[in-house]
């Protein structure tokens, strides 16, 4: 069923994001290097967005497949790599603060950005359904208050009790309305992936500052 395909979909990412994320603490483990990975897994997501942003209805799964481990290939080689270069680049006695504000600022964009996200869909959804609707069933949903059709885009139980003309112009117009979604995530990655150019490549530790922390308790 639909719920399946979509776990399925996702597992893909999920692992991609495993794999890439141990992978790259390996390897910044081994060179002390962190500001390229980064930039290639701002580079992944970006193209994995854009992917997603040029899929229809006759999008196949392995495309959508494709275009999520790409997305998930860089979200493991930078989600934890930036909350590396924040530790490493702040004191012993910082270093809590630091890690906890890195994760509020990381907590707050996830909720501004889905609102604004959501936003997009949501707005695009009642006119982008609307145009591939025969003229009649158009004044049917305007004076349903566009209620039933907005719960079967993403109610497949329901969607299949429709008439095959309405079911198909919910899937064109939610095809239609995820466009600017997707697409309005490649702009943030652009804007994320020139800040990283800017951020200075400080040495990794090699010690856990032990001794200093300890000095730093005794006084």
């Amino acid at each position: 069923n639909s719920v399946t395909n979509s776990g399925a979909i996702l597992v893909p990412m999920l692992l991609a994001m495993i794999v890439s994320s141990v992978v790259g603490g390996q390897l910044i483990s081994r060179t002390g290097r962190y500001k390229a990975q980064l930039l290639l897994g701002l580079a992944l997501m970006g193209a994995g967005f854009f992917m997603l942003s040029t899929f229809s209805i006759g999008t196949t799964n392995q495309e959508t497949i494709a275009a999520m481990v790409l997305i998930g290939l860089g979200l493991g080689m930078t989600m934890q790599t930036y909350t590396l270069v924040v530790q490493n680049s702040v004191s012993r006695a910082d270093m809590a603060v630091a890690t906890s504000t890195t994760q509020l600022s990381r907590s707050i964009g996830a909720a501004v950005g889905l609102a604004i996200l959501g936003t997009i869909l949501t707005q695009g959804l009642a006119t982008s359904i609307t145009r591939y609707l025969p003229p009649s069933a158009v004044q049917k949903l305007q004076s349903s208050g566009n209620g039933s059709s907005a719960a079967a885009v993403f109610d497949p139980a329901q969607l299949s009790h429709l008439p095959p003309a309405i079911a198909a112009a919910i899937r064109h117009g939610l095809a239609d309305a995820l466009h600017p979604v997707f697409l309005a995530g490649v702009p943030i990655i652009a804007i994320a992936f020139i800040a990283t150019l800017f951020i200075p490549e400080v040495p990794l530790r090699q010690t856990a500052h032990v001794a200093a922390g300890k000095q730093a308790a005794a006084q």
